[in-house]
C-alpha cells in the first residue's frame, strides 16, 4: 500500500480448510466460527476491496445476518464491498451502509442455464477486477463480473472457458438467444479466435535434448551422468544470453536430463520450448516414460510442443 498497490480480499470461505468440517463435507459453505471471524477481522482494515457471498460476509464480520455484517465490515474498513448473490448478481457498496440491503450499486444480471459452478467465483472476480483496476464505474465492473460468472457456470471447463475481453464485449452488446452459452456458435467462435497462440514467423532454436549421445560422452569420460543435468542448465543460461529476450528464440530440452534446465528456462524470455517424447533409438517407435502419450501432453504448458 505504501507504494500505491491495492489490497484485494476475496474471502472465499471454506470451512473444511479451517478444520471446521471433514473432507467429506467440502460442500459445506458456512460454519459459524468465532475463531475464523476474529482472524479475518484483522485483515479487513488494510483492504481496498472486499468480495464475498452473504455467508462469507457474515463469517468475516462475526455477525449472523447480512445487513449487520456489512455494517460491521464498514466500521472496520473503508474498502469497497462487493456482495455476491448468485443468480441475483451482486451489489457494490462504496460508502456508508444504509438500513436497506438493496441500497447499493447493482450490476446487470444475466439469466443463463447453470451447467457447472466450478470456478464461478474466480470468473466473477476476473470481470470485476478488469473494471475496477481499469477505473471503470463500479456499475460497469459489477456488470462485467456478473457476465464472466455467467459464462463460467454455463460452460464446462472452468478457467479455459472464461470469456476473453473481446468475447465479453460482444456478449454485452449483442446478448445471446441461448440460455446455455456453450451452445452459442457466434460466441464460441469469438472465444476460439481470441485464444489462439501467437504467431512466431521465424524460429531460432538450440537443441539440447540429447540423451544417448550425452550418456556416451559421460561414459567415455568416466563422469557421473548426474552432471548432464548441470550441463543442460548451463546451456539454457548461455542460450538466454544469446536470445536476449528477442522474439522467436527457443530450445529443445528433454525430460530425462533436462528437468532442472526447464526450471531455468522459465526464468528467461524464450518464445517456445520443444520436448521429445520418443524413447531414443526405439524401432518401432516407443514413448519414453509412458505409452499413454495423451496423459503426458495434457500436463504440458501451452507453449511447450513436441
Amino acid at each position: 500500500k505504501a507504494n500505491g498497490a491495492k489490497v484485494v480480499f476475496d474471502i472465499d470461505y471454506r470451512p473444511n480448510l479451517w478444520g471446521l468440517a471433514g473432507h467429506a463435507e467440502g460442500f459445506e459453505r458456512y460454519v459459524k466460527s468465532d475463531r475464523v471471524s476474529a482472524r479475518l477481522k484483522t485483515v479487513l482494515p488494510d483492504c481496498d476491496l472486499i468480495v464475498g457471498t452473504e455467508e462469507e460476509i457474515m463469517i468475516a464480520s462475526g455477525t449472523d445476518d447480512c445487513l449487520s455484517a456489512l455494517k460491521t465490515i464498514r466500521s472496520l474498513s473503508k474498502a469497497t464491498i462487493v456482495l455476491k448473490r448468485g443468480a441475483m448478481g451482486c451489489i457494490v457498496y462504496d460508502g456508508p451502509i444504509s438500513d436497506d440491503l438493496e441500497d447499493g450499486i447493482v450490476g446487470k444480471g444475466f439469466p443463463i442455464e447453470v451447467y457447472n459452478v466450478l470456478g464461478a467465483g474466480d470468473a466473477f472476480m476476473s470481470g470485476f477486477l478488469r473494471g475496477w483496476l481499469g477505473e471503470e464505474s463500479l456499475a460497469t465492473a459489477a456488470t462485467w463480473a456478473n457476465a464472466c460468472g455467467a459464462f463460467a457456470v454455463s460452460r464446462l471447463l472452468c478457467a479455459p472457458e472464461y470469456p476473453t475481453f473481446e468475447e465479453l464485449q460482444f456478449f454485452l452488446k449483442n446478448g445471446s438467444r441461448h440460455l446455455a452459452l456453450r451452445k452459442d456458435e457466434a460466441i464460441n467462435h469469438i472465444h476460439w479466435a481470441t485464444t489462439r497462440r501467437r504467431v512466431i514467423p521465424s524460429l531460432m532454436a538450440l537443441a539440447c535434448d540429447h540423451r544417448i549421445q550425452l550418456d556416451d560422452v559421460a561414459a567415455k569420460a568416466g563422469a557421473d551422468p548426474s552432471r548432464i543435468h548441470d550441463f543442460k542448465v548451463l546451456t539454457v543460461k548461455a542460450a538466454a544470453k544469446v536470445a536476449a529476450g528477442r522474439a522467436g528464440y527457443g530450445m529443445l530440452l528433454d525430460e530425462k536430463y533436462g528437468r532442472e534446465a526447464m526450471f531455468e528456462f522459465v526464468r528467461h524470455s524464450f518464445a517456445w520450448l520443444g520436448r521429445p517424447v520418443e524413447l531414443p533409438g526405439s524401432r518401432p517407435l516407443r514413448f519414453e516414460f509412458s505409452q499413454d502419450i495423451g496423459s503426458q501432453l495434457i500436463e504440458w504448458p501451452v507453449d511447450h510442443c513436441i
